[in-house]
């Protein structure tokens, strides 16, 4: 009836891909009436000590590094722009599971690890605190809270993996009231005061013009994408 909304991450969109068995499928069952924003990506993180501080300085460093080059991962999502960026560079990552990203951001602060691709919402605070340095963003565009921060598409066009926020509905929810849902999501977004706090954290929300037939093609991209990623990342169904 619509008065019942699901906060969807890139979770939602990926699970269909991770695990070989679900009760729903998300682009089968569910509507994504507003897409809320998208955090610009995610950060490429190292540590401080290791004396770099672009794409192509790390690249030459771990090229010429003897040793393996540790990669950390805490979920599915953050393990792909590691696999994405290791065959755009050529550079060989040793990836190391964790259970989630603080865990791998703590083992790149000790030097454990030497890179990590948390999404931004979680690495900014390391970074703000210079706990870790960051070398890029995985978005096309840059960080509207890091505008001096690089893409990782500057070095290798075309590179993308970003992280979205939206609110799903059942299919079965009636068109009236979805589209109510929208103009009602939309009106608060564009509040000063949660725009405000949104930009703040680093989630960037949609044109105002963002209609459900946006979202769902834009949830249907990311699909296309990530099949793509997960395959590339060589993660096999559970």
């Amino acid at each position: 009836d619509g008065h019942t909304l699901l906060h969807t991450p890139p979770a939602f969109v990926i699970n269909q891909l991770v695990y070989k068995s679900l009760p729903y499928d998300v682009l089968r069952d569910f509507t994504p009436v507003i897409q809320i924003g998208n955090s610009g990506g995610y950060l490429m993180l190292v540590a401080p000590t290791l004396g770099v501080a672009t794409i192509k300085e790390f690249i030459a460093w771990a090229k010429a590094r003897k040793e393996p080059v540790f990669s950390g991962y805490g979920n599915t999502s953050s393990r792909v722009p590691s696999a994405l960026f290791a065959e755009r560079s050529g550079v060989t990552l040793e990836e190391v599971a964790y259970k989630d990203a603080v865990p791998a951001i703590q083992d790149l602060i000790g030097g454990r690890i030497h890179v990590t691709f948390p999404d931004i919402v979680i690495g900014e605070s390391y970074v703000r605190s210079g706990h870790v340095k960051a070398l890029a963003v995985t978005s096309q565009q840059r960080a509207p809270q890091w505008p001096n921060l690089e893409t990782v598409a500057e070095t290798f066009p075309g590179f993308e993996v970003i992280a979205f926020l939206s609110f799903s509905v059942r299919k079965e929810v009636p068109v009236a009231i979805q589209q109510k849902l929208n103009r009602w999501v939309m009106e608060a977004l564009y509040r000063p005061e949660v725009m405000e706090r949104l930009l703040k954290i680093g989630i960037t929300p949609p044109p105002r013009d963002w209609d459900i037939a946006k979202s769902d093609a834009f949830v249907k991209r990311e699909r296309e994408l990530w099949t793509k990623y997960i395959k590339l990342a060589k993660i096999e169904p559970q």
